[in-house]
């Protein structure tokens, strides 16, 4: 009797269980997308199991340090599509970073783009990067980011030499 209840729950809660959760859970727990190779990932795509590949791509780092009260860089790869126009990239700060530039055009097909900025305080900080633009017709919006973390400069002692 127990047996036949708990199939008539589990049948009649199943359906009530977003899909997209049971897509989520499937995802992250059984299906991997780098084993599949490039048929199988485009069969994916088309299948609907992965998201498409990004427009515009970007190479930067994920985590950087920054040394509080000097400037300094980051270096940031990209490249877009032939047809695209009119791309922009957007440069968003936490309150602890301070940025020398707001808005770039990405002009070239691919470049590279040298970003100065100051950290205020100690801890972590963020900047997110969007950048947008028209690819076929289309608005296109694209977002990273990347975290920063303040490090106090380190006062220079003098060395000591000793005779051993």
């Amino acid at each position: 009797m127990n047996k036949k209840l708990i199939l008539v729950l589990f049948s009649v809660c199943l359906p009530l269980v977003p899909l997209s959760a049971v897509a989520c859970y499937q995802h992250a727990m059984l299906f991997n997308p780098d084993r599949l190779g490039t048929v199988g990932t485009a069969a994916a795509r088309v299948a609907g199991l992965l998201p498409p590949p990004p427009v515009f791509t970007l190479e930067h780092p994920s985590m950087t340090k920054a040394v509080i009260g000097e400037r300094n860089e980051l270096t940031i790869k990209y490249k877009k599509p032939f047809w695209s126009k009119e791309v922009r990239m957007e440069l968003i700060s936490s309150s602890n970073v301070i940025l020398a530039k707001d808005a770039i055009e990405l002009k070239k097909r691919t470049g590279v783009i040298t970003i100065p900025y100051e950290v205020e305080n100690t801890g972590f900080a963020s900047i997110s990067l969007k950048v947008s633009g028209v690819h076929k017709g289309e608005t296109v919006q694209q977002s990273a980011r990347i975290y920063v973390r303040g490090t106090p400069k380190t006062a220079e002692r003098p060395k000591q030499v000793s005779g051993l």
